[in-house]
């Protein structure tokens, strides 16, 4: 194995390496400049009503504007609609990346150190190089925030139930 101190620094820390990894992805997709996908459209239409209509106009024309009332306040920083929906889908994929490691490590928390951290980097370079989510990296799509945000509470549910804390006790607090 090839042993340099950036490498060995990396696989000891497989969260930042994936929150990295991510990033440096989204750029290289966002450097292509590919043509939106057809539900981009709509995305960015709700964002243009919200920002000139307001709030209530925006949810008229689509109920589920949640994402496009996201990615619109990248508007803020000067970005146009569709670079801010590519932003916040960067920023999306950079946490179910760290989700998908977070949850590795809730999965071998009792493995020994070195074991654990060859996991998690495994488990990193996994989620970095899966090619269905490589695939749709370069769409304005919901589904991204919902899989990261499905992974992160599914790492929490895990973390919780190694407290072996029973719901009533949880919930008493």
């Amino acid at each position: 194995m090839l042993d340099h101190p950036a490498l060995n620094w990396l696989r000891q820390h497989p969260r930042f390496f994936a929150l990295i990894g991510s990033v440096l992805i989204a750029g290289y997709v966002l450097s292509l400049g590919e043509r939106p996908n057809d539900d981009a459209y709509t995305y960015v239409r709700v964002a243009d009503i919200l920002l000139h209509d307001g709030l209530a106009a925006a949810y008229a024309y689509y109920p589920w504007a949640t994402y496009s009332v996201l990615f619109a306040h990248f508007i803020l920083i000067d970005l146009d609609l569709f670079t801010a929906g590519r932003v916040l889908n960067a920023l999306l994929y950079a946490l179910l990346a760290v989700s998908f490691v977070s949850l590795a490590g809730e999965l071998v928390r009792n493995a020994e150190s070195q074991r654990r951290s060859a996991i998690l980097f495994l488990a990193a370079v996994t989620v970095l190089l899966y090619p269905q989510l490589n695939e749709y990296r370069s769409m304005l799509i919901r589904d991204v925030g919902y899989w990261a945000f499905m992974l992160l509470g599914l790492q929490q549910l895990i973390a919780v139930s190694y407290t072996h804390l029973t719901l009533p006790t949880i919930y008493s607090v």
